[in-house]
């Protein structure tokens, strides 16, 4: 999993929030409420995402290490 990916889904998650949760100016025509939520999803599913692909790599290498090794010749 790449370090910046997760970081920047938990900025994402930690502006919605902030902009949903504890800003309460207004601007003619959009709800910055509304705004807060999306890019908060947007980052949780981001952040979903980085990690589902992170648990699908470590789930090819844990595969990859437990493949049997062929018999040694002449150790017999």
């Amino acid at each position: 999993m790449r370090p910046q990916g997760v970081t920047g889904a938990l900025v994402a998650i930690t502006v919605g929030a902030i902009l949903t949760y504890t800003v309460s100016f207004t601007i003619y025509g959009i709800s910055i409420h509304t705004v807060g939520l999306i890019i908060t999803s947007a980052g949780m599913v981001a952040l979903a995402i980085h990690l589902a692909r992170s648990l699908s790599t470590l789930r090819k290498r844990d595969r990859s290490r437990r493949a049997p090794l062929p018999p040694r010749r002449g150790s017999e």
